[in-house]
């Protein structure tokens, strides 16, 4: 091969080099920047969706806080069962003693109420919650619950997943 075509699949090489990077940089960018919008809304929806689940069992269990109706706070809590990401949730009353509590079968309680300083928290692929249980500006108590981020990370799994198919 003469030097001269030598030079001129070299000059064209890296044109086609040049091309490639300029195509795949954006898209390496823009599947980033996907990703991590996904990832923060889907986040943010699920602390909505539990804070409004912990809102609804603060209201629902006044009564039986304001009754020392313990079974009638473990039948609020019980609703979680229909939460397949809900570990376990517990009422205390106003002396910070255990109340009632839901649990799903299997998990162990790995906090205690001085654990909690902030209303959400992450923690160990789980979340955390806590909200106090207020009735007529009456501190009745608190509710604590906690729930597993495994659909989270489920997510960031099918997400990167997506994104290497998009650069392919």
């Amino acid at each position: 091969m003469s030097p001269s075509k030598k030079s001129r699949i070299g000059f064209f090489y890296r044109r086609l080099i040049a091309v490639v990077a300029i195509n795949i940089l954006p898209l390496i960018v823009l599947s980033g920047l996907l990703y991590s919008n996904i990832i923060v809304d889907y986040r943010s929806n699920l602390i909505e969706l539990l804070s409004n689940q912990i809102i609804l069992l603060a209201a629902t269990s006044e009564s039986a806080l304001l009754f020392h109706d313990a079974e009638a706070g473990e039948r609020v809590l019980s609703i979680l069962e229909l939460n397949e990401t809900a570990r376990y949730a517990q009422i205390f009353n106003a002396d910070s003693q255990l109340f009632a509590q839901y649990t799903r079968p299997g998990i162990i309680i790995d906090t205690v109420i001085e654990d909690f300083d902030k209303a959400v928290e992450f923690k160990n692929n789980n979340i955390y919650l806590n909200r106090p249980i207020v009735k007529n500006g009456e501190y009745l108590g608190l509710i604590v619950m906690s729930a597993t981020t495994e659909g989270l990370e489920a997510q960031k799994e099918r997400l990167l997943l997506l994104s290497i198919l998009i650069l392919l």
